[in-house]
């Protein structure tokens, strides 16, 4: 890229507490429209921070990444504990967003494909306003995913010279 990507990080008190206002703090002092990428727990528990951006000039748009609960808690040995995963890690729901972006007057996208996710990312953009994508996947296909890329890097590095 000619432009160099901007990237920021931000943990919160818990892992999952302040997410979305510090991305609004992220993107303020950058000046420049900017992308959150965030899990569906930490967009839970930071809802209130989405009336940040009725304040913010340039467009954020949010990524709900929405596996009904705490899928990272499945790269964890504690998952191998079934009897104690689901209620204390894995945390299960059955919200969506929708209800959400509505409350806060954001647009709302919800895409089933790779390619209708690009468009609604570009789209958002374009227009430049801001808005929130809830893309939704299934927590045991995201840990097989993972495992697998994971299994191919090592058999790559352990080719290279």
């Amino acid at each position: 890229r000619d432009n160099p990507l901007w990237i920021g990080a931000n943990r919160g008190a818990s892992g999952i507490d302040g997410t979305i206002a510090s991305a609004v703090g992220f993107a303020h002092g950058r000046q420049r429209p900017s992308a959150l990428l965030i899990g569906d727990l930490s967009c839970l528990h930071d809802l209130n921070s989405l009336m940040l951006l009725q304040h913010l000039e340039h467009p954020l748009v949010i990524v709900v990444v929405n596996n009904g609960g705490g899928g990272i808690f499945s790269f964890l040995p504690i998952a191998q504990h079934p009897e104690i995963f689901e209620s204390h890690f894995g945390t299960p729901h059955s919200y969506n967003f929708a209800g959400a972006a509505k409350l806060f007057g954001l647009p709302y996208f919800a895409p089933k494909t790779r390619q209708a996710f690009i468009e609604a990312f570009q789209l958002c953009f374009s227009q430049g306003h801001h808005a929130l994508i809830e893309v939704s996947t299934e927590r045991e296909g995201n840990l097989r995913f993972h495992r697998h890329l994971e299994q191919d890097l090592r058999e790559r590095l352990s080719k290279e010279p």
